[in-house]
């Protein structure tokens, strides 16, 4: 079962420790515990089809998978800033730094959950998939 837990307060934007990589979301006072809720990357403001997506995607650069999580037919595009403060977890594909969130989807809800027990003040890290990186 999943329960709220306090967001946004016990989470913070700083620069990430991935060179070039803008900025990251860290955990903030309080860290989180292995299966803890981190947040909600599915808004209803972020909800789009597939098809919508990719007829979007052909008028944008490559980037426009960015910010995007699909499963079936459905995609959550967290492109915009004001999206969802989870959109800022980077990954950590090329770095010394080891993945410590998850997606997780239950009932057309994604949402990312710690892997493991996350320090106070430590950079979360997500697997955004072997797709991602292919051009």
């Amino acid at each position: 079962m999943l329960f709220r837990s306090p967001l946004i307060y016990n989470l913070r934007i700083a620069p990430s420790h991935i060179p070039q990589a803008g900025n990251g979301l860290y955990s903030a006072d309080h860290g989180f515990k292995k299966g803890e809720l981190i947040g909600y990357y599915s808004e209803k403001a972020t909800s789009v089809s597939l098809d919508k997506l990719i007829k979007n995607c052909e008028k944008r650069d490559k980037h426009c998978w960015a910010y995007t999580f699909c499963e079936k037919k459905k995609c959550w595009d967290a492109v915009d800033v004001r999206s969802t403060i989870i959109r800022y977890i980077n990954d950590a594909h090329g770095s010394t730094h080891k993945y410590n969130v998850e997606f997780m989807t239950h009932r057309g809800t994604v949402y990312v959950l710690a892997t493991k027990n996350i320090k106070p003040n430590s950079e979360l890290f997500l697997d955004y998939g072997d797709n991602y990186w292919n051009d």
